[in-house]
């Protein structure tokens, strides 16, 4: 067997010649490279976030994208007083059920101490509202607040029959 040994060119890959834009850059004129930052382009329109919709990012302020706005509200707070803590225990030893859960027919000890209405950060309505005894999962952090964000109640019952009374099928 004999072998043969090709030697290419040093400015050669393969047998092909570089691009002209790129030959340019080499020898120096650097504002001639299509990559360049210096190049002569025009800027990228702007675009819209897809993961926010469209532009959504422009609508909303950034604190209220990046969940700021809750921590800085005033019934965070009110949430580690002493006066929250014994009303949530009276709540508890009122009601030691989930309110949720036993409406469903099932049997499980309730840990949290929700606002049947929301409150939206009103002193007299945080204090005097009325309160229902929730487990923490999931009736209290996915059920009842996924259905304080969309307003309506999700899912069927055993007939297939929504559970919200307000729907359509109703």
């Amino acid at each position: 067997m004999i072998s043969v040994r090709v030697e290419l060119p040093a400015r050669t890959v393969y047998g092909a010649r570089p691009r002209a834009g790129l030959r340019r850059f080499r020898q120096g004129r650097r504002h001639a490279h299509p990559l360049h930052r210096d190049s002569h382009r025009p800027p990228h329109p702007p675009r819209s976030d897809a993961r926010l919709g469209t532009h959504r990012a422009a609508v909303l302020p950034p604190s209220v994208i990046s969940g700021a706005h809750k921590k800085n509200r005033p019934s965070r707070k009110w949430y580690s007083s002493a006066r929250w803590q014994r009303r949530r225990a009276e709540q508890l030893q009122r009601e030691p059920l989930c309110r949720m859960c036993a409406s469903r027919g099932l049997i499980k000890a309730a840990t949290v101490a929700d606002h049947i209405t929301p409150h939206d950060d009103d002193y007299t309505a945080f204090w005097d509202g009325e309160l229902q005894s929730l487990c923490k999962t999931p009736c209290h952090d996915s059920i009842k607040q996924s259905q304080e964000r969309m307003g309506r109640q999700r899912g069927c019952d055993q007939n297939g029959i929504p559970l919200d009374a307000t729907h359509h099928w109703r």
